[in-house]
């Protein structure tokens, strides 16, 4: 892209300059954003993702351990959606995305969008298949809480996504330990494990409906530049 090498590292610093605040004195924030129409730090982690910069990685863990209430005041609607695919894009190993699928005391929308990386890594071609089942299995069995949430839905999803037929005994105990939602029907979840790769999204769309987010409407203005704070 266009003068990447010559404004990545201004990204960067408008990360940093952020999160020193953020992480050692978060009161300060409203009287540099008093109007909550400050928007560059949103704008450099999706350029960050765009360019694929690895250096932005880890600041981007740090925003996700951000408290929660703190968080969606700073980003609204980007973690919605661009908050994972920036995460995905930069990643060079999966250590940060576990530590904030595993932490209990990260926003739930920044699990959800670690957790949905891994599948995309899978299919990018940057993660084996065999390691990221491996991991989903330890999330099924310990590594995640056992409470419903929406984590377990997208736990399973992400199974049915990578075609991960070894762990409907899992799938099969979470179901009956009342972890996934109702609206889950196991005999669909069971019949989508059989269907080629190339059929998953057809299968999730009718098995799970309404589990996907709805794309951003550019046409409209509204999307994650407007920085609404409500929550899904």
């Amino acid at each position: 892209m266009l003068r990447q090498d010559e404004i990545t590292p201004e990204l960067l610093q408008i990360l940093q300059k952020l999160l020193r605040i953020l992480e050692n004195a978060p009161q300060m924030y409203a009287q540099i954003d008093p109007l909550g129409d400050y928007t560059a730090h949103l704008y450099a982690m999706f350029l960050l993702g765009e360019f694929q910069e690895t250096r932005a990685h880890e600041l981007l863990i740090r925003f996700g351990m951000v408290p929660s209430e703190l968080l969606d005041t700073v980003c609204g609607d980007f973690l919605d959606a661009e908050f994972l695919y920036a995460l995905e894009r930069t990643a060079e190993s999966t250590k940060g995305i576990r530590s904030l699928i595993e932490n209990r005391a990260v926003d739930e929308r920044v699990r959800l969008s670690a957790l949905e990386s891994l599948e995309r890594l899978v299919r990018s071609g940057r993660l084996r298949r065999a390691v990221a089942v491996l991991y989903l299995r330890e999330l099924f069995n310990g590594k995640l809480e056992r409470t419903p949430s929406e984590l377990w839905d997208c736990l399973v999803g992400s199974a049915l996504h990578l075609s991960a037929a070894e762990l409907l005994p899992e799938i099969r105990r979470a179901y009956e330990d009342g972890l996934i939602s109702p609206e889950f029907d196991l005999e669909e979840i069971e019949e989508a494990l059989s269907e080629e790769w190339e059929d998953f999204d057809r299968v999730i769309s009718q098995a799970f409906p309404g589990q996907r987010r709805p794309p951003l409407d550019h046409m409209t203005g509204k999307g994650w530049w407007t920085r609404s704070n409500q929550k899904r």
